[in-house]
């Protein structure tokens, strides 16, 4: 089993929003209310939720595993569609949701840990999955690493 397997990012998704909420419960300054709060928080989030649904078609399409947990058991490099624009839009789409539940709450103080999950994503699943990408598909991979940006 990879090392990324033991902290899915699912659960790093979670404890992001949730240290959010903690942290706008907490500091009250650089709070906002605005009336474009929600309706912007709306298109952020479900901008990050389609993005997520586009990759998973796309790897589905291929044929190839969708679980980040076994990056091992992909059978394709998927390089086209929206993997053409970015070499993880679903973690891109994380990003998303994450910036819309910020957004809501009015926490400006909380972006701080879009940083955080940026670094922690990057360091326990991105990199060790790059890392069996690269050995699975050594040529296609590091030409697709050139030519594309790890987020966007």
């Amino acid at each position: 089993m990879s090392a990324q397997a033991k902290f899915p990012p699912v659960i790093q998704v979670i404890l992001i929003a949730i240290a959010v909420y903690f942290t706008n419960s907490v500091i009250r300054y650089g709070r906002i209310e605005y009336s474009w709060l929600l309706p912007t928080a709306i298109i952020s989030i479900s901008l990050g939720i389609g993005v997520i649904l586009i990759a998973g078609m796309t790897f589905k399409k291929a044929s190839t595993t969708v679980n980040p947990l076994h990056p091992e058991h992909t059978t394709t490099l998927v390089m086209h569609g929206i993997y053409a624009y970015s070499r993880n839009p679903m973690y891109v789409g994380f990003f998303l949701i994450l910036l819309g539940w910020i957004i809501y709450l009015g926490a400006l103080s909380s972006l701080i840990w879009l940083a955080v999950f940026a670094w922690s994503i990057t360091k326990f699943q991105i990199l060790p999955e790059e890392q069996i990408l690269e050995k699975k598909f050594p040529t296609d991979f590091r030409a697709y690493q050139s030519k594309v940006r790890r987020w966007i």
